[in-house]
């Protein structure tokens, strides 16, 4: 049941927010079935609704989870930074929109891991 409405949640941020490029926010507000990024300062700061520092950890979740729908939510997430950063971590942005439009000059710098690394 926890496992079916977390996959229900990533698949409509995914479907819905962000068809192009993928990325789950940091920040969520909602149920599954009405899920949407956070608001700016929600809890924290402007980037809350977008795929940025917090949000770098998500596709470890998913994909350590080996549910096949999950994997393939988090490989798209990893495809997606990948294609950032053109294969090299180190030149990863600090985040990016839900669209996939990264984020201008934003002072934090993503830290290289899972989302730069994952298969």
């Amino acid at each position: 049941m926890v496992r079916d409405r977390h996959l229900a949640a990533i698949r409509r941020l995914q479907s819905v927010h962000a068809p192009r490029a993928g990325p789950l926010p940091g920040f969520t507000t909602g149920p599954p079935s009405t899920i949407a990024p956070a608001p700016a300062h929600t809890p924290e700061s402007a980037h809350d609704g977008h795929c940025y520092y917090d949000s770098c950890r998500v596709p470890l979740g998913p994909g350590a989870s080996g549910h096949p729908q999950a994997r393939a939510a988090a490989a798209r997430i990893s495809g997606r930074a990948r294609t950032m950063c053109g294969g090299d971590p180190a030149r990863l942005p600090t985040g990016c929109t839900p669209g996939g439009a990264t984020l201008p000059g934003a002072g934090l710098r993503t830290p290289p891991g899972p989302a730069a690394s994952s298969p």
